[in-house]
């Protein structure tokens, strides 16, 4: 059969199908209501799959064979064992193990270790020279008239402290021109908490100068 045999039976199958086939399926489903063109659409469905359903169990009835590799269901596994019976091959966590050897050693005191202690131990702790400083501190509060204003200026502040540190007075000791700004870094500054000033290894009495900043951003 050649190539142009081929051509010229499909072009009267196309022929056939466009002049005979095609209009006459047309025609059938405009007479026809959708209900009855769906069962037996169905039904044309069953009849062809029924063969289909009978070829697929004689074939696995008469071919189908089981695999190698499938295991049987009567069949049972066992674990495997190690030599000390476990089966995770896992140290048991209740037996006993070593304990650990404790050496005890009496630290052996020479002359000289034992002077240089008797000369600490009777020598006095003095401490160290210094300033007296701030440890607790909080911003202080911008008035809200003053931050309306636009009131800004620095104020220094002098706090006189006892010998332990505790604040006797707050002094304003240069304005900022602003009473409110004054009267807020003086009230901030009382709450401070200082250490006291250390001089010749005993504290005494002292006096700071803070100055605070009033700026609006």
């Amino acid at each position: 059969m050649t190539i142009e045999t081929i051509k010229h039976r499909y072009l009267i199958l196309k022929r056939e199908i466009q002049t005979k086939y095609w209009p006459y399926t047309v025609q059938y489903i405009e007479n026809n209501s959708p209900l009855k063109l769906f069962i037996r659409a169905l039904f044309i469905g069953l009849l062809l799959s029924i063969p289909w359903q009978c070829s697929r169990l004689v074939f696995n009835s008469f071919f189908s064979k089981p695999s190698e590799n499938s295991i049987e269901i009567n069949s049972t596994l066992t674990l495997p064992k190690f030599d000390d019976g476990s089966v995770t091959n896992m140290p048991n966590p209740r037996a006993r193990r070593p304990l650990p050897v404790q050496i005890e050693t009496e630290p052996v005191a020479t002359d000289e270790s034992s002077q240089l202690q008797e000369t600490e131990s009777s020598s006095p702790i003095t401490q160290a020279d210094q300033d007296a400083k701030i440890l607790i501190q909080t911003a202080p509060e911008y008035p809200a008239a003053s931050l309306r204003k636009h009131e800004s200026g620095t104020v220094l502040i002098q706090v006189n402290l006892d010998s332990e540190g505790a604040i006797k007075d707050v002094v304003v000791k240069q304005s900022s021109n602003h009473k409110a700004l004054d009267r807020a870094a003086q009230k901030a500054v009382s709450k401070w908490k200082f250490s006291p000033k250390i001089s010749n290894g005993e504290t005494v009495q002292s006096e700071l100068l803070i100055p605070i900043e009033y700026k609006p951003e």
